[in-house]
């Protein structure tokens, strides 16, 4: 059989326009509609970036979550040393303030929560009992019979106080062999829970015959007339630790008070706390 002859095109016939896709073409779409387009692939970006962004923020618990590390709690003893390091300012006197580092212990819990294979989130609670001494001599000017001399009032105080400390450290770990160096940095908070400042204030003036020192009992912590400093203390922690076997644990910290602790502020201008912690533990 022959095959049917070819179709014949007629070239002066019209040919049919193509269709356009209203879809492929921005001349069908309205102006407006092309605005609102804009704005909504404006906000898919925007919400894009966030999604990225909260991402980030949630990739130590992803860790966390794929490592799938233990929780870990430990225990810590120790002793410590601290001060309260004073700025005071009383008209008519020159004051000098100096303080002084006495030791104190401290004792508590912390509890290891893994977020990737170095970084660990170690919030702490802890009993600090703190002993500082400090020494405030204080001079003025006085006249008698047109001679100036010059009065004197030295003041020896000695501080116990009793803290509940909680610190939020961020721990960044560094594994060799058996021991794990820890390098530690994170706020903290503490609450006072009570203590005494006692004072003796001995004076000096060769004017008159001596008198016999003065000894005062003020309460470290109120808003009375008799209390000395706020109960409330935060700053930030340094510190740098190791653990042996993954259970001994010896180490060092130390303390910065950021916030103001002076409550008379009339007097004593400014007070912040510092502290070094040398302390042992152990690991479950």
């Amino acid at each position: 059989p022959q095959a049917p002859p070819a179709a014949t095109l007629d070239p002066t016939a019209p040919r049919p326009r193509p269709r356009i896709h209203p879809r492929r073409s921005s001349r069908l779409i309205p102006p407006q509609n092309l605005c609102n387009m804009q704005i909504f692939t404006y906000f898919c970006a925007m919400n894009l970036k966030s999604t990225f962004l909260a991402a980030a923020m949630l990739m130590p618990l992803l860790s966390f979550a794929q490592i799938k590390a233990p929780v870990k709690v430990g225990v810590r003893f120790g002793v410590n040393t601290s001060n309260i390091s004073e700025t005071r300012v009383v008209p008519g006197y020159t004051v000098s303030h100096e303080p002084q580092w006495k030791p104190g212990f401290t004792a508590g819990a912390i509890i290891d929560i893994p977020m990737s294979h170095n970084f660990y989130l170690t919030p702490g609670f802890y009993y600090d009992y703190r002993h500082d001494e400090y020494t405030l001599i204080s001079t003025y000017p006085k006249m008698v019979d047109g001679v100036t001399t010059e009065v004197a009032n030295h003041t020896f105080g000695s501080v116990t106080t009793n803290w509940f400390q909680v610190p939020m450290l961020v721990s960044y770990r560094i594994p060799v062999k058996i021991v794990e160096f820890q390098f530690d940095f994170g706020p903290y908070i503490s609450l006072g829970l009570g203590g005494r400042d006692n004072v003796t204030t001995m004076v000096y003036d060769s004017t008159v015959p001596p008198m016999d020192p003065q000894k005062i009992k003020h309460n470290a912590f109120g808003y009375g007339d008799d209390s000395r400093y706020f109960n409330i203390d935060w700053g930030f922690d340094f510190g740098f630790g190791m653990l042996f076997a993954r259970h001994y644990y010896v180490g060092a910290h130390y303390l910065i008070g950021a916030r103001n602790l002076a409550l008379n502020k009339q007097e004593i201008r400014k007070a912040h706390s510092h502290q070094w912690q040398f302390s042992v533990g152990y690991n479950f």
